[in-house]
């Protein structure tokens, strides 16, 4: 028994003997292509044309810091149109406001003229209660929207002229633009917004003005292919008055449209401190 046993513990030996010798070639190669396959690079599709996977790599990093470097300036025509969005709401915001001012105003004369049933007083005054709870909420809505507009136009005004920012609010106002005696209403806010208008499309003008000059300005002095001549003289100041005249048109446009924007600002800051009916 003693013999089999010891025959079994052999025969056991040297099969696990023979068996480790088989398998250390394949262990040497996975180890000698290890670093080949964590090397890998590139890759053959099934058309045979090469796939680089560093390449890859690269093009999506830089498209995922691009919008990083990018963040927190819009582009001028966004800028416009976040401008005029605000201020079509300003614009319903303060109609419906203005209209439950005047429908209290009418329910307090009313109020004053039939006092006389309590019955009907109580009724008028339950009414008139309604529709001063709707009026606070209503201008309280259309002053936060007029803080979103004249943050719209600095954003707008700035991206124009082409500052960092423009805070409108700390801007010192013209010593044209004399605050009137009257109460701000919706008119005089439509004017104010009408000429930021004028004055955003002026200077649209100007700069096509100026970039035309510039191009006038720089053919003139180049000299022409193939000729040695000198440019007329005459000419290049003609071209340079020009774009001197053009230059000057865009900066009085960018100060001119900072003082409507400006005046625009003053005018919904004077809106929102209107007296309310009660």
């Amino acid at each position: 028994m003693e013999e089999i046993l010891n025959s079994i513990r052999r025969i056991v030996a040297e099969d696990a003997k023979h068996r480790s010798k088989r398998t250390d070639p394949l262990r040497s190669a996975g180890n000698a292509d290890r670093t080949a396959v964590l090397d890998l690079t590139e890759v053959v599709t099934a058309d045979g044309s090469i796939f680089s996977i560093a390449d890859a790599q690269h093009n999506r990093l830089e498209s995922n810091d691009k919008p990083r470097l990018t963040e927190g300036t819009q582009p001028r025509a966004t800028a416009a149109a976040v401008a005029e969005e605000a201020w079509v709401a300003v614009q319903g915001a303060w109609t419906r406001a203005l209209g439950l001012e005047n429908e209290v105003r009418a329910l307090q004369r009313e109020a004053a003229a039939n006092g006389h049933d309590v019955l009907d007083r109580l009724a008028r005054e339950q009414d008139g209660l309604t529709r001063r709870l709707a009026l606070v909420g209503a201008m309280r809505d259309a002053v936060m929207a007029g803080a979103r507009l004249v943050g719209a136009l600095g954003e707008m005004v700035a991206r124009d002229v082409g500052l960092p920012n423009c805070e409108l609010a700390s801007l010192s106002p013209s010593p044209h633009a004399l605050p009137t005696g009257s109460e701000a209403n919706l008119e005089t806010v439509r004017a104010a917004w009408a000429r930021v208008e004028g004055a955003r499309a002026a200077l649209i003008a100007a700069e096509q003005r100026l970039a035309g000059a510039e191009k006038a300005w720089a053919a003139r002095r180049a000299p022409s292919t193939g000729s040695s001549a000198v440019a007329d003289p005459l000419n290049l100041l003609e071209a340079e008055h020009e774009h001197l005249l053009a230059r000057s048109a865009v900066v009085a446009a960018q100060r001119e449209e900072i003082v409507a924007a400006h005046a625009l600002a003053a005018e919904i800051k004077r809106l929102g401190e209107r007296s309310l009916p009660f």
